[in-house]
């Protein structure tokens, strides 16, 4: 990975090896910036079954932050054909219910813990 956060944190690593007498300093900027690359890092989104709703009569899916478990968003039966509750299959149900338009419009990242996500439908894709 090549991104400017994980370039500026190699830079400081290589300047801590070559001048020991910093490393104290740089150590919490080191620390700082090695939660900034992982935040970088593109996770895939988790498709979870997150209940009944009984009022509504249907299940409740949602897509789920895999850094902090935050419930970005919710849908339930009316939105998407789901067969069997597992992730594969309600992952597989909301891309093949909402069109691409409506899915470029989703976060690239989390709004409570800032990590970057991934709501590709399978590896690579």
């Amino acid at each position: 990975m090549n991104n400017k956060y994980q370039i500026a944190l190699n830079r400081l690593q290589e300047e801590t090896i070559s001048n020991p007498y910093t490393l104290n300093h740089n150590d919490e900027d080191i620390n700082t910036l090695q939660k900034l690359v992982n935040k970088d890092i593109a996770l895939k989104v988790k498709w979870e079954e997150l209940g009944y709703d009984s009022y509504d009569n249907v299940n409740v899916y949602g897509a789920i932050c895999p850094s902090c478990d935050l419930h970005i968003f919710e849908f339930d039966d009316n939105d998407v054909e789901v067969e069997s509750p597992d992730s594969k299959e309600i992952r597989k149900g909301f891309y093949n219910n909402f069109t691409y338009h409506a899915r470029i419009g989703l976060n690239n990242y989390c709004s409570r813990c800032g990590q970057r996500l991934d709501w590709s439908e399978e590896d690579g894709k």
